[in-house]
């Protein structure tokens, strides 16, 4: 794994650039959601017993562990979509829809 794929969105802007409070503050807010579904995925991961089940929750764990990697402090699109999607996504998973 390159340096560049293990920064965060933040570490990966150049010292001089800048970004507001508010950047910073959506910016952890939606990384914190997907943090909170990985997070969620690895507790079933440990429960599970079936091995497709297990290959297939840790492949869509995978996906949203690669989301959060790649956000970006600088993609207000993004974030706000994490925002505005993922405590839905994460409800239902806490509830077991998935």
């Amino acid at each position: 794994m390159t340096d560049e794929k293990r920064t965060s969105g933040i570490a990966r802007l150049g010292p001089a650039e800048k970004f507001t409070e508010r950047e910073s503050q959506d910016f952890v807010r939606a990384r914190d959601l997907i943090g909170s579904i990985v997070a969620h995925y690895s507790a079933r991961i440990h429960r599970e017993t079936d091995p497709p089940t297990i290959q297939r929750l840790t492949r869509e764990q995978r996906a949203y562990w690669t989301e959060m990697q790649n956000l970006s402090v600088r993609d207000h699109e993004e974030i706000s979509r994490v925002i505005s999607e993922y405590p839905e996504i994460l409800r239902k998973a806490q509830e077991g829809e998935e």
